[in-house]
């Protein structure tokens, strides 16, 4: 948890240094069958209607896409779907978080 309001603080401070998993790891889908890399990106990247999920996944326009989010080029947000899964890799950045608590707490 401190962890993740550690990264708000540096969200809110335009200094963002999470990565953003969005259309590599996750994907949203509407009810349409439009295929975007997460809920609130606005680039749709196909129809999963017309072309097969497969075939908009391994497209040269979502590569590029996840080009764009891991640089954090593209708008960013701190939505929990995205930001829990960075969180839980960052091992460093917990252990981090942990001890800082630890230290404000005791």
């Amino acid at each position: 948890m401190l962890a993740y309001l550690k990264g708000i603080k540096e969200f809110i401070g335009d200094e963002r240094t999470f990565p953003c998993s969005a259309a590599r790891e996750s994907i949203f889908i509407d009810g349409v069958g439009d295929v975007f890399p997460c809920i609130i990106m606005n680039h749709n990247l196909g129809n999963a209607y017309e072309t097969p999920l497969k075939d908009i996944l391994t497209s040269e326009e979502t590569s590029t896409v996840c080009e764009v989010i891991g640089e954090l080029k593209y708008p960013t947000c701190w939505l929990e779907c995205e930001v829990y899964r960075e969180i839980r890799k960052g091992w460093r950045r917990l252990m981090a978080a942990y001890l800082l608590g630890f230290n404000q707490f005791s």
